[in-house]
Parts: structure tokens; C-alpha cells; sequence
């Protein structure tokens, strides 16, 4: 099967070669499956194209569950200006990938019925990132002031390029168990495994060793929201602006501040509300 649309893959003669077309989108094995094994078989941290297809197979086998976002989401948002994704619905379980902007991949979910984002990090040590609250604020759709961050204690990688690995096996486990809990993955194998899922187009838990099952700790985190757009102050590297009436912040690009305010800033709806 193809794991690109699930056809059956039919062999078709290309001169002396025989090579394996996709009977329905006409796309050859070799050619889909030459990005995705490369780095898997020789090593090397996974790439954009990797996660996305993790998240395409969690959909396609685990269709209650919500986000899965393209890891490029935010990147298309920002082009179109609308800087939310799809509302989190506190009736499924979700999951999505997310690049912290230090080469690392993490994993969030959020529980059914919950609104506390988890972060699966199996590399601790770097912490949390901007980029990473950025589009958290922006899968929570927060209308608060803040939210709330939780950090379980998880497997931790010791190989620097399998942080990819490692979020594919973290989300994989929680869409099969729906439960957040220290699994202890067998590093070594987690590679072969995710190139056979791949080249099977199914996803099954990645593989565990025989070791002590730790308590899974919780450290917390709130992140603080302004502006109109409900983003971290870090967001728009560029100085916020105070409202003088109504105490908000505000990013200059999300209210056309293109030039610092004369005297103090009034924002627009307080200024309408004046004029009213």
C-alpha cells in the first residue's frame, strides 16, 4: 500500500527497471520514500517532512483525535496574518508537533476535557522557548491573561539527533493509551522502527525496554498573553505599548504602530469609546 494515499502499489516496467508506481496517485515508492528513510537509516535529526507524515498517519488511524497541525502551520499563518490555528476542542484529546527553534522537537497534548497543554521534552535541559509559547498561545486560542504550562518528567534522549524520534514515540503512546506516563524507550531501536512504520504506513508503539518505572513528576510553567492577537510578549520582537486607559499591551505590528506614539497610547478601542 502507498503509504502517501493507501493505493495499491502496482509494478510497472521503466526499460530494464522495474519500478513501483501508486496505482491511484501515480507516484513511485522509490521516489516518496527516498526522503524519509534517508535520514532514518543513516542517521540524523528528522526534518519537517518526517513529523508531518507522523502527523498525517495519527490522523488517518486516530481520527477522534484533534490538532496534528502541520509543524509549518505557523509559518502560513504569519503569510496570511491570521495568527490562530483551529480552536482546540475540550471534546477530543490532541496532539501536536512542535519545532522549539533550538533544533528540538517536542510534543504537546492536551486531555480530553482539559486546558492545561502538555510538553513532552526528551531533552529537558533546554527549557521552554519562545517560539515554542508562541504557538502554544496560539493552539490554545487563549482569551486570558495567561495559561498555564505542565512538564511531566519523560524518557530523555542521550543521542542529540533523535528528539524527533522520540516526539513521534511520545505522541504515538499517548494516541494509543490516552495517558501521559514515563515510558522508557529503547533509544536504540526507535529509528528502525519509525523507517518500518513508515515504509508500512502504519504507526504502532514505538519500542520500550525493561527498566524502573519512574514517577512522572510535573513542573508548571504560566506564560502571560497581550495584545489583540493573544500573544506572548516576545512574539513581536519590537517594544509593546501600554494603553494608558484600559492598562493592555499591544505588539506595534498587530495595531499598525509603524511609528512610536506621540504622548501616551491610547489604544483603539479605548479611543473609540472615548469618541462615543
Amino acid at each position: 500500500m502507498h503509504v502517501n494515499c493507501s493505493s495499491q502499489i502496482v509494478d510497472e516496467k521503466k526499460g530494464s527497471n522495474i519500478q513501483r508506481i501508486c496505482s491511484s496517485c501515480n507516484f513511485s515508492k522509490e521516489h516518496s520514500m527516498t526522503l524519509l528513510t534517508m535520514l532514518e537509516i543513516d542517521g540524523g535529526m528528522l526534518q519537517d517532512a518526517h513529523l508531518n507524515r507522523a502527523s498525517l498517519m495519527l490522523r488517518k488511524q486516530f481520527p477522534d483525535i484533534g490538532s496534528l497541525h502541520t509543524t509549518l502551520y505557523v509559518q502560513a499563518l504569519e503569510s496570511f496574518g491570521d495568527l490562530k490555528y483551529d480552536p482546540v476542542s475540550k471534546d477530543t484529546d490532541c496532539i501536536q508537533f512542535m519545532y522549539t527553534g533550538r533544533k528540538h522537537w517536542v510534543t504537546c497534548t492536551i486531555e480530553k476535557g482539559g486546558v492545561t497543554p502538555v510538553i513532552l521534552d526528551s531533552y529537558a535541559a533546554l527549557g521552554t522557548t519562545s517560539e515554542t509559547e508562541t504557538q502554544l498561545a496560539m493552539l490554545m486560542n487563549c482569551q486570558t491573561e495567561a495559561f498555564q504550562l505542565t512538564f511531566p518528567s519523560c524518557a530523555q534522549q542521550t543521542v542529540g539527533d533523535n528528539c524527533g524520534l522520540f516526539a513521534i514515540a511520545h505522541a504515538t503512546h499517548f494516541a494509543f493509551t490516552r495517558r501521559i506516563e514515563f515510558v522508557n524507550f529503547d533509544e536504540e531501536k526507535l529509528r528502525q522502527h519509525w523507517n518500518d512504520c513508515i515504509l508500512k504506513g502504519v504507526l504502532t508503539c514505538l519500542p520500550t525496554k525493561h527498566g524502573k518505572k519512574k514517577a512522572s513528576k510535573l513542573r508548571h510553567s504560566l506564560t502571560s498573553v497581550y495584545c489583540t492577537c493573544r500573544l506572548p510578549q516576545h512574539y513581536d520582537s519590537s517594544k509593546m505599548y501600554g494603553c494608558e486607559e484600559c492598562s493592555e499591551w499591544y505588539h506595534p505590528r498587530r495595531v499598525n504602530l509603524l511609528e512610536p506614539p506621540e504622548g501616551d497610547y491610547i489604544c483603539e478601542s479605548c479611543s473609540g469609546n472615548k469618541q462615543g
